[in-house]
């Protein structure tokens, strides 16, 4: 029939146009007689009342999942395999517009429904106006300013805690966190001993009160590794949940507590823990270190990676981690480590041989050194 409407030509009422015929073993669709039904009606004929319906989010074929929209838009980690090998998971709070009936309770932990334990409603100002053909919306006087309430959600502890489920993970990525998940993501470390590659992002830096702790130095260019034979234990922390301590300031912690409680939450789902961190490659991002966490956990460490943000509040390595390399923005380098981590209100010292090696380099390189003051002394 639409071809029959389109058609204009003299020999319209005698076109006679078969349909195709498809194979004998094809689906046969029933056919609408064309005095039936014009083209006009065909496309003013009603939709189907019956909505389509609507598939269940699923993370997509990359490692990277944004954790917290992939939630809100009615995800569950049912649909991530825990097979996987490589995952990534982007922190960041999911900003949405809000309802104005809505009511946000601060003091209620909102680990059902939207999986988060804070939410955040601001008001943004937006003005009202109409768009011509052509041309952006015009704005009279009288137009009426509205406020649009959007809603900021940020993860629980709750809505992670299905990270430890996973025991094949090579590769952990956490970026974007506004708020401390060590307790869950290293006793998730524990379970996965094939885990090498670990990158932790908080998406703000630390906030330091005045005056700042001596010693205390942003990990920046111009940044060293200190050089130590002994170290003396320290704890920058707040019991253990990660966070630095809240008469020093604001912010992230990397806290060799926390790390020992969840070993021994791992160890409790009867999972062989294994005495270090399997991690290899370390990457951090807006964190405060001290040498103690690297000496206690991370023996098997090969790389560690200090990008922006980050506090360098006694960082030191072992001797036994002295071919570490320790990187800090995109410089390179090799770590300097002393001699042996700290331990329990001890310090250990230089033994007999190490202090005969150091004295016979030390009287070599000043030989050296004489040798070539001599000879600049003859050139002269």
């Amino acid at each position: 029939p639409a071809f029959r409407s389109l058609y204009r030509g003299p020999s319209a009422p005698n076109l006679d146009i078969a349909p195709p015929s498809g194979p004998e073993n094809s689906y046969h669709f029933p056919t609408i007689p064309q005095s039936i039904i014009s083209s006009q009606e065909w496309l003013e004929r009603p939709s189907d009342p019956h909505p389509e319906p609507v598939p269940t989010p699923r993370p997509s074929r990359s490692a990277q999942i944004n954790l917290m929209a992939y939630l809100n838009e009615g995800g569950t980690w049912d649909n991530i395999p825990r097979t996987k090998s490589v995952l990534e998971l982007n922190m960041l709070c999911d900003a949405r517009k809000g309802s104005h009936n809505s009511h946000v309770d601060f003091d209620h932990d909102q680990t059902k429904g939207a999986m988060s334990d804070t939410a955040i409603q601001a008001n943004v100002p937006g003005v009202t106006g109409t768009a011509t053909g052509g041309q952006g919306a015009h704005h009279c006087p009288e137009d009426r300013e509205e406020e649009i309430e959007i809603r900021i959600t940020i993860p629980s502890h709750h809505a992670l805690r299905p990270l430890v489920e996973f025991r094949n993970l090579r590769v952990l990525r956490l970026t974007g966190m506004f708020k401390s998940y060590q307790r869950i993501l290293w006793q998730a470390v524990w379970l996965n001993p094939q885990l090498v590659t670990l990158e932790l992002e908080m998406a703000v830096g630390l906030e330091i009160k005045e005056p700042v702790p001596r010693g205390w130095k942003p990990i920046k260019d111009g940044w060293v590794t200190s050089v130590k034979s002994f170290g003396a234990p320290v704890y920058y922390g707040e019991g253990g949940n990660g966070e630095i301590s809240s008469k020093i300031g604001y912010g992230e912690y990397l806290d060799k507590f926390c790390i020992e409680k969840a070993r021994l939450l791992a160890g409790v789902t009867g999972f062989p823990v294994p005495r270090y961190l399997p991690v290899k490659h370390l990457t951090l991002t807006g964190f405060a270190v001290d040498g103690d966490a690297f000496g206690m956990w991370f023996r098997n460490l090969e790389e560690v990676h200090f990008k922006k943000d980050c506090i360098d509040c006694g960082f030191w390595l072992s001797r036994a981690q002295r071919d570490v390399r320790v990187r800090h923005s995109n410089m390179p380098g090799v770590a300097r480590g002393g001699d042996g981590p700290s331990g329990a209100n001890s310090k250990e010292e230089l033994g007999e041989e190490e202090l005969a090696e150091l004295t016979a380099a030390k009287t070599k390189n000043q030989k050296k050194k004489n040798t070539l003051s001599e000879s600049f002394l003859l050139l002269m």
